[in-house]
């Protein structure tokens, strides 16, 4: 009887140390809030592009997300809440219906690079 509790002892020692190390070797992900907003959602693409060159030709960035056989005309991304609030306000100025979102992704993804954002959201 004294051996099975030396083992269980032993066992909850060895899990113990090696969870530890599990946690110190395994960073936790860090995250960060994308903002962006949404004008369009089409069910095909000629007619998401048509809509897009409406935006470029008004002065607005715009992506396109594919997704689930829905394509999404997103006309930002940002990283800061009141930037997206101020392209929002723009849009809605000039006529747009507009839906703010907002959707948490790793930090590494960049504004800089919208293809990987454009995938993240694909992605989900």
């Amino acid at each position: 009887m004294k051996k099975e509790y030396v083992m269980v002892a032993l066992g909850l020692l060895i899990g113990s140390i090696l969870g530890s190390l599990m946690l110190y070797l395994v960073p936790e992900q860090q995250t960060s809030t994308l903002y962006y907003n949404q004008v369009g959602l089409y069910s095909s693409q000629e007619n998401a592009s048509q809509a897009a060159s409406q935006l470029e030709s008004a002065g607005f960035e715009h992506y396109i997300v594919h997704k689930e056989d829905q394509y999404y005309l997103i006309a930002n991304f940002t990283f800061e809440q009141s930037d997206n609030a101020e392209v929002t306000t723009a849009l809605q100025n000039a006529g747009l219906s507009v839906v703010a979102k907002e959707v948490s992704c790793p930090s590494d993804l960049s504004i800089d690079d919208p293809d990987a954002l454009i995938d993240y959201l694909e992605s989900r």
